[in-house]
């Protein structure tokens, strides 16, 4: 299992990077269709205020919050997602939003600007200890951090039970709900935050939402 995951970790390494071009196509068909919806679950958590994406990919998301009329900036590390996105939003008139190529561990932003920040399945990036630390400079006194980390596949169906043993093999389904709920909170809370757990059903899939509200260390 190991060697699949690294090998399939991989081809989603360069499916994100050096053919980003196909990634809404592969992203739909794994998904089986639901992906921009799974994206999008997240909006009726968000707060009113600036909003940061970590990892924007394709900018479904950013280009949903900005058709809401929400001042919305986007940060990632990959410069062909950069441009994918940065064309997309011209296209759709936002040309003026504010992209940024850049890791999540040195964010190039003043402190306690963002009322929201959110990531919708990232890697374990969003869990290292500098990505914590700058989230929490980033964010206001009482600012929010969503996470959208793993997605359930429920239906018994021959596609579905194979969906399953993909995204499981991948991490992207990391293993049993409540199991992950707990470290994922745990990790969160040890950052000073206090977490809240949210969970979507869409379809024949299960989604996990995390909402961290910032506390104050003093």
């Amino acid at each position: 299992m190991r060697v699949i995951r690294a090998a399939l970790r991989y081809l989603f390494h360069l499916l994100y990077h050096h053919f980003a071009f196909a990634y809404d196509f592969v992203a739909s068909i794994v998904s089986l269709g639901h992906w921009s919806d799974w994206i999008k679950s997240v909006i009726p958590l968000i707060h009113p205020g600036r909003v940061l994406e970590l990892g924007f990919g394709p900018g479904h998301l950013l280009l949903a919050l900005l058709g809401q009329g929400m001042k919305v900036f986007g940060l990632d590390e990959s410069r062909q997602m950069v441009r994918l996105t940065t064309r997309r939003l011209n296209t759709h008139a936002f040309a003026h939003t504010k992209l940024t190529r850049g890791r999540s561990s040195n964010l190039p932003y003043k402190s306690e600007v963002f009322e929201t920040i959110v990531s919708t399945f990232p890697s374990d990036f969003i869990f290292e200890k500098l990505t914590q630390e700058e989230i929490y400079r980033v964010l206001t006194e009482d600012g929010r951090l969503i996470i959208l980390p793993a997605v359930w596949y429920r239906g018994g169906g021959l596609i579905q039970r194979f969906m399953a043993w993909l995204f499981q093999a991948t991490g992207e389904t990391p293993g049993v709900l409540e199991t992950i709920k707990d470290q994922y909170k745990g990790r969160l809370e040890s950052s000073s935050y206090k977490v809240e757990t949210h969970e979507k059903t869409i379809g024949s899939n299960l989604l996990l939402m995390l909402v961290a509200n910032k506390i104050s260390r003093s």
